[in-house]
């Protein structure tokens, strides 16, 4: 490490990556490298992002974090007795609460573009949290 540590300095560069963001990882905040350009926007997310314990925006968070529950545990009561995808529920929920703190929108269950809009995200998450093999040999990737 101490002599090739520059390979282990920043995040993965997988092929993959650069490909999931329109052929630029700088794209993602996730995946980008250290950079003094991608620290001023962590540190312009963090407040929203990581709101400090009682503050007024923990508050707002834990109401609507408190409301999604509450519209998961009354849902999944009236389907009681039936086989339930949990998934697609949780999913639905977590994307709610992340939406509704940022934007102040909320969407209903059966909202069809925003269904699309979480499966689309659920599979670039997916996808980012798997491992292949083309990561660390890239000959293996299609061309």
């Amino acid at each position: 490490l101490t002599v090739k540590g520059h390979h282990f300095d920043s995040r993965p560069n997988f092929a993959r990556y650069h490909l999931l963001f329109g052929g630029n990882k700088e794209n993602s905040l996730a995946f980008c490298n250290w950079s003094d350009v991608q620290k001023a926007r962590r540190e312009m997310l963090r407040a929203h992002t990581f709101p400090r314990a009682f503050s007024t925006r923990f508050n707002e968070l834990n109401g609507i974090i408190g409301d999604e529950m509450e519209f998961m545990v009354n849902h999944l009561d009236s389907l009681s007795g039936t086989s339930v995808h949990a998934k697609p529920l949780i999913l639905h929920c977590c994307a709610n609460i992340f939406i509704t703190y940022l934007c102040s929108k909320n969407f209903h269950l059966e909202h069809d573009g925003f269904r699309n809009m979480v499966e689309n995200f659920d599979k670039v998450f997916f996808e980012v949290n798997q491992g292949y093999a083309a990561d660390f040999l890239p000959f293996l990737m299609p061309l």
